[in-house]
């Protein structure tokens, strides 16, 4: 839906620029959304990742101590690290849940993480999984920032911006 607003605000600007319309709303495409746990769910059955080429997104930031039980055992069963993997943050589930889709094809994958994905015991956990076992190469990293939320809370968290390909 953001994506759409940022398109229809564009088509705005570009309208007041040059004094034409460029209005695309109504919208005449619509989206395939499925309300499903987007980490137990076969992201093929959307969409076939031949037909993919970037899964971009800001996924949950919840730090491994944050997790509820069930979540922690989501993410140690996607890392599939047997008794370890109990200290990844969940974002570093929807990595490895991205990479299964890409690896299997030429989609690029762009999210917004925090920064403990590139730091301390997250770093030996989730990068040879990304790396050794999926084929996944960085395509691109951006050092990490201050993200202050707009919302209530006015959250401020450290994040990084990470992109993933399909190592050739």
């Amino acid at each position: 839906v953001a994506m759409w607003m940022t398109d229809h605000l564009a088509n705005n600007e570009l309208s007041l620029a040059f004094g034409r319309s460029y209005a695309r709303i109504p919208l005449k495409e619509s989206p395939h959304i499925a309300h499903k746990d987007a980490l137990e769910f076969d992201w093929n059955e959307l969409l076939p990742h031949e037909k993919c080429s970037f899964v971009m997104g800001n996924p949950p930031f919840l730090g491994a101590k944050s997790q509820s039980t069930a979540q922690r055992e989501q993410v140690r069963r996607i890392a599939a690290l047997g008794k370890s993997g109990g200290t990844l943050d969940y974002v570093a589930a929807w990595f490895i849940k991205a990479s299964e889709y890409a690896a299997k094809g030429e989609t690029r994958i762009g999210f917004v993480a925090t920064n403990s994905v590139s730091q301390g015991e997250q770093v030996a956990q989730l990068w040879p999984v990304l790396f050794d076992r999926l084929g996944m190469e960085i395509s691109f990293a951006h050092r990490p920032f201050v993200w202050n939320s707009e919302a209530r809370g006015k959250a401020r968290v450290h994040v990084v911006v990470v992109g993933l390909s399909h190592r050739d």
